[in-house]
């Protein structure tokens, strides 16, 4: 994922709240948001790039409070 560090290590790493482990984990993700934000954009004039950036760091931290890794999922599927 980055270097040595995977996102379950990330994972444990934030919610230590570790900053810089988020940043890493929003940045190994960003990808997901651009074709997303690519894709609404389109269809909805009022969607500002700040504004779904915003939501997308909003999403993943309610993700990342959210996920269990004993419920046998990936976190990358439930991102």
């Amino acid at each position: 994922m980055t270097g040595n560090i995977n996102e379950y290590e990330l994972l444990y790493m934030i919610r230590q709240k570790d900053e810089y482990a988020f940043k890493l984990l929003a940045d190994y993700y960003l990808p997901i948001f651009y074709k997303t934000y690519g894709e609404i954009k389109s269809y909805w004039s009022f969607s500002d790039y700040d504004e779904c950036y915003q939501a997308y760091l909003i999403g993943l931290n309610n993700a990342i409070n959210c996920y269990r890794s004993d419920k046998y999922t990936k976190f990358s599927n439930f991102v």
